[in-house]
């Protein structure tokens, strides 16, 4: 927020965070990538290492921690398709349990990526479809932009947030 980036600091957090990554419990996995994503800083060994870190975790992450996680890789277009592929498994066991906030960086995470992940984006589709009246403005319209950016179509999904834009307007 201050737009003080340190490179150097930065950089030896980095190589201390590859050095003990097997330590990290998965909340630590995803705010570091947050993290690094906040301050714009794709360091590709860094976050190679939370991927394939993260993905041995994975049955051990919580919503936040995917939507997080997902968030940030999207955020720096930092495409892994296997480390997608294992949150997304972990989305569509635990979708339920997502607030509508982590619903967003889920599908914005995914979308921004560019990567296939239809199981986990219907998923997430029918879990916004349940909490459509439970979603502000922002969310409808990044939800809307999530799925014409991965280019699925939800016509339900789209209906819904249709509806529910009508609602707040009146």
């Amino acid at each position: 927020k201050l737009g003080i980036n340190n490179h150097e600091l930065f950089d030896a957090i980095s190589f201390e965070v590859i050095k003990k990554i097997s330590e990290f419990e998965p909340q630590n996995l995803a705010i570091t990538a947050w993290a690094y994503a906040s301050a714009n800083l794709p360091k590709q060994r860094l976050f190679e290492a939370l991927a394939e870190e993260s993905q041995k975790k994975i049955s051990r992450f919580d919503p936040q921690c995917c939507a997080n996680l997902l968030h940030a890789f999207g955020k720096l277009t930092l495409a892994n398709e296997k480390l997608v592929e294992a949150v997304g498994a972990q989305v569509v066991k635990s979708v339920d349990r997502f607030k509508t906030l982590e619903l967003c960086n889920v599908a914005w995470g995914i979308a921004k990526m560019m990567l296939p992940a239809s199981e986990t984006m219907e998923a997430v589709a029918q879990a916004f479809i349940a909490k459509v009246q439970e979603m502000n403005p922002q969310d409808l319209s990044r939800t809307s932009w999530s799925f014409a950016t991965a280019r699925i179509k939800q016509e339900k999904l789209m209906d819904e947030i249709s509806w529910e834009v009508m609602a707040k307007i009146d």
